[in-house]
């Protein structure tokens, strides 16, 4: 009925889910925590300097393709231009609309109007990827203040998610930019939005509008890209793996979100 927070604190429950349970019961297991340990010290007592070390290995890690002229796949659809603008320019505009991504569709034409030149391209990447920059850092304000993990695990988690396959295609790829980095920024804003308004619900007229709003703002995320909108279901989930040991409070918030999500996924298929 919830996570024992010494326990989280020392990172050993992170560990079990990562490893499995034999590595935290290892007899050997302080000389594996030893190079932990000293990480974690010294992380949460230079935060600041922690910080502009990860933002600097990103840049680095990133800087070829973000200076590099290139397109992938397709990225040099977005240099077609057709006599006048519209919301259905982008080479696979009509195919978005016709299995339900129309706000895709319609971003991802709007993002055509700004690409010029394969060397345009490199301003898009560099674009999203502080895009996905400012994610990350809201991430470790989550992690912090909503899941409760103190700094260290709070940026490991991130930079997880900051490096896998998904995250580095929806900035490497320009033309899936819009589907993958800005849905998965707007979804943090829903979240947000759907977390005010379901602490300060009073069962008034507003706090009602403000739910049923936050039900269609998700169903918009939905028609631009389901898979990425759907990354709102990780911060939900954290909140129910990294809970305060309060089960019956996590509980009842868990079926809530379950019935937002199942609501605006309702009313997308609708």
């Amino acid at each position: 009925a919830g996570v024992d927070l010494q326990i989280l604190a020392s990172g050993e429950f992170i560990l079990a889910i990562l490893f499995g349970p034999s590595v935290v019961g290892c007899p050997q297991r302080q000389k594996l925590f030893i190079g932990q340990n000293m990480i974690h010290s010294w992380v949460e007592k230079n935060p600041r300097l922690t910080f502009f070390i990860v933002f600097v290995l990103a840049v680095l890690i990133y800087l070829p393709a973000l200076t590099v002229k290139f397109g992938i796949h397709t990225d040099y659809s977005l240099l077609l231009k057709q006599d006048k603008r519209n919301f259905l320019e982008f080479i696979e505009a009509r195919h978005a609309v016709m299995v339900g991504r129309f706000i895709g569709a319609w971003l991802a034409s709007i993002q055509c109007w700004f690409a010029v030149t394969i060397a345009s391209l490199s301003v898009h990447r560099i674009f999203f990827f502080f895009c996905f920059m400012g994610i990350n850092a809201w991430l470790i304000f989550f992690f912090r203040r909503k899941c409760r993990l103190d700094l260290f695990w709070s940026l490991a988690l991130t930079l997880m998610i900051f490096f896998l396959p998904g995250s580095q295609v929806s900035i490497l790829w320009s033309s899936f930019s819009v589907f993958g980095c800005l849905n998965l920024l707007l979804s943090i804003a829903v979240y947000y939005f759907y977390d005010h308004a379901k602490e300060t619900f009073s069962r008034s007229i507003k706090s009602i509008l403000k739910i049923i709003l936050a039900v269609v703002m998700l169903t918009a995320l939905f028609f631009i890209y389901p898979p990425s909108a759907l990354f709102i279901a990780i911060l939900f989930s954290s909140r129910i793996i990294f809970n305060d040991g309060q089960w019956k409070r996590t509980r009842k918030s868990a079926l809530q979100d379950i019935a937002f999500l199942l609501f605006g996924m309702i009313a997308y298929f609708l």
